[in-house]
Order: structure tokens, then sequence, then C-alpha cells
């Protein structure tokens, strides 16, 4: 299945996989973690200090509700390529799957080691 704007939802909700889950409200706001992520990548890379503990444990719980292998064409196909280097110091980090070339930022990766290194 091709990802459109069209199919977006009803792909989301097929890799959809949260048993706790009652009810619509739940699956959009699980769904939104995205815009939080999309949000905060674009403060990083504004230069705005961010709370990367915050920001890792937003992806965690994304990945934790959704398919890996969707999670991250969902990711995808919503960021754009300027949010991709930072997402996949993340998923690098994670071991989870990268986005796009799979490039990312190493400053940043380095970043989010040193930080939950020291708590």
């Amino acid at each position: 299945m091709e990802l459109t704007e069209q199919n977006f939802t009803i792909y989301a909700a097929k890799y959809y996989d949260n048993p706790w889950c009652f009810n619509e409200d739940e699956f959009l706001k699980d769904l939104s973690i995205i815009s939080t992520l999309k949000r905060m990548i674009a403060w990083a890379n504004n230069g705005d200090e961010i709370n990367v503990h915050l920001l890792v444990n937003n992806t965690v719980c994304f990945y934790n509700v959704f398919e890996h292998h969707a999670a991250s064409e969902l990711l995808e196909f919503k960021m754009n390529d300027l949010h991709y280097e930072k997402m996949n110091a993340i998923l690098f980090f994670l071991s989870y799957p990268l986005l796009g070339d799979g490039e990312f930022d190493l400053m940043f990766h380095r970043r989010i080691t040193q930080e939950f290194k020291n708590k």
C-alpha cells in the first residue's frame, strides 16, 4: 500500500497495536505524537534548547504503539528532509529503522548518548 495523504490515517490504523486503546480519540492522540516530534526537532534545528529526554520518550511512545516499519514510514511521510538527521540520531540511539538515506546528526547523537549516560 502506497502511503498518501488520503490513506494516511487508514494506514496508521492498520499498523496500530495498542491493546489499551478504547476509542478513536486515543488513537488520534497517539498519532499526533508525530506533530510533537516535528515541533521539537524544528526547535532543535533552530538552536532552541529542548528536553532531549522528552524527545526520546515521545519517540519510544510512538514506536510502542505502531509496528516499527510502519512507524518509520509514517514519520518519514510527515517529516521533511530538514527533520531527518536529528530524528535519525534518535532512531539510531534506540536501534529503530532510520528515515530517508539513513544519515544522522552525529553531534546530536552524542548529546543524546551523553545525557542518558549521565542520568
